[in-house]
Formats: structure tokens, C-alpha cells, sequence
């Protein structure tokens, strides 16, 4: 009974220092060894204890924990590190406005889009790119950019997606007579935003723009091309 309550004692202490030993790895630590295609063996020499680590015949896994922030190495069947995921939540990402969104959308390289935007919340590392993911959530809004790096081209920027779902703007009928106002070839989203505000849903990539107006029974959908200039648009409105 003394040795059971000597141990329920320690315990504790016993963990919190198993978790002092634990250190989160850097970026660049990770991204050697992913270059490097490092086995279980070597990446638990160089990165020292983990949080914990999962061996089956298929496949592995090693786990960092330290405070709110995470990172995941997976293992193939032959034990080599083929993936890399982080996690953090203490990161905290700017409100990702349409005007900030819109010009990061033409940096060419990793080193530009940190200086502009800071470090993700979410990041992954497979298949020879290594993807961004920035999340904003403000009262009912939903902001998402997802930036993937090609890390066999110097992490030059490799796609740029951007998706934002404004519910505050959805509702807003359109009427049918609002199209005479969309020239192809000329009409910028800067002159939508003038007349009708921004729209209830905005999808940027490297090539395109889309916005969206929607209500209970129309919906608006233009299409700018990579000069911000309007492509196309479809209205649909139904009857009520």
C-alpha cells in the first residue's frame, strides 16, 4: 500500500518532466528531413523523445506535443518519413481581408507570403509541396487561404486558393436589371464592390475570381479573369 501511494505521488512529477524532455521540432528540422527521407530510426535520433509513437507492419507514427502546437510525422511500411502535419492553436491569423487576400494572391514565394501573412495555423508536408492553411472566424463569416509551396522550386508558389462566406450579405435580392451594369472586358470587382457591396461568397486562385450574390431567390455569380477584369456571369432568380 506504501509503495502504491509513493508511485500516485511521483507520478505526476514523474510526468511533467517526461514532458519537459519533449521539444517541438522547427520547420526546418522537418522539412531536412523530409528532404532526406528520413527513417523512423534516424528522425527519432535527431528529434529526441516524442509525445508518443504508434508502430504497426503498414505504416508509423510520431507525435509532438508542446502547449497548443502539434506536429504528426507518418512513416510508410518500410518505416521512411513520407508526410508531416502541424497544428497549432495559439497561432492566430489576421482578419484575411478581401484587399490583404487579394494582393498576397500575386506572391511568387514562401518567404513573401510569411512576411505578409505570418506563420498558419495548419500546416502540411507531402508529395513534394508543402501547403499553408490560414483560418479566420468572425461572428458568423468564415475565412479560408490555402497557399501550397513546390518545395522542389525553391517554395515558389504553387496554387492560391481563398474562399470567404460572408452571412451578414446573404439575403440581399438582386434584380434582373443589375446585369446591364457587367461589361466583359471591363467591369473590375474594386466597381461591384462599389455598387453592390461585397458579395455573400468570394473564391480567389491564381487565375481567377468568383463572387457570389446570394438571397432566398436570385443569385449573382461573376467571373474576373487573372487582370481583375469580368470574364463572365450567370444570374438565376426564382419565382416566389
Amino acid at each position: 500500500m506504501k509503495k502504491l501511494l509513493l508511485l500516485l505521488t511521483l507520478a505526476p512529477g514523474w510526468a511533467m518532466a517526461q514532458q519537459a524532455k519533449i521539444r517541438l521540432p522547427d520547420l526546418g528540422t522537418i522539412e531536412q528531413l523530409m528532404a532526406s527521407k528520413a527513417t523512423l530510426k534516424e528522425a527519432n535520433t535527431r528529434l529526441g523523445q516524442a509525445s508518443s509513437e504508434s508502430i504497426t507492419p503498414g505504416n508509423a507514427y510520431l507525435e509532438f506535443r508542446v502547449g497548443e502546437e502539434q506536429w504528426t510525422l507518418g512513416f510508410n511500411d518500410k518505416h521512411v518519413l513520407t508526410d508531416a502535419y502541424y497544428n497549432s492553436k495559439s497561432v492566430k491569423t489576421s482578419g484575411l481581408a478581401y484587399e490583404d487576400v487579394k494582393k498576397a494572391s500575386t506572391l511568387k514565394d514562401r518567404q513573401s507570403v510569411q512576411e505578409r501573412l505570418g506563420m498558419p495555423q495548419r500546416l502540411v508536408i507531402r508529395n513534394g509541396s508543402e501547403e499553408w492553411m490560414f483560418d479566420v472566424r468572425e461572428g458568423k463569416d468564415d475565412k479560408r487561404l490555402v497557399v501550397t509551396f513546390d518545395l522542389n522550386a525553391g517554395m515558389a508558389v504553387k496554387k492560391y486558393s481563398y474562399y470567404a462566406r460572408f452571412n451578414d450579405k446573404t439575403g440581399v435580392a438582386i434584380a434582373p436589371e443589375t446585369t446591364d451594369l457587367l461589361k466583359k472586358g471591363y467591369t473590375t470587382p474594386a466597381e461591384m464592390e462599389k455598387r453592390l457591396g461585397l458579395p455573400s461568397h468570394i473564391m480567389i486562385d491564381q487565375t481567377k475570381e468568383q463572387w457570389e450574390y446570394t438571397s432566398d431567390n436570385t443569385q449573382l455569380v461573376i467571373f474576373f479573369d487573372a487582370q481583375s477584369k469580368l470574364s463572365d456571369y450567370t444570374y438565376r432568380r426564382k419565382a416566389q
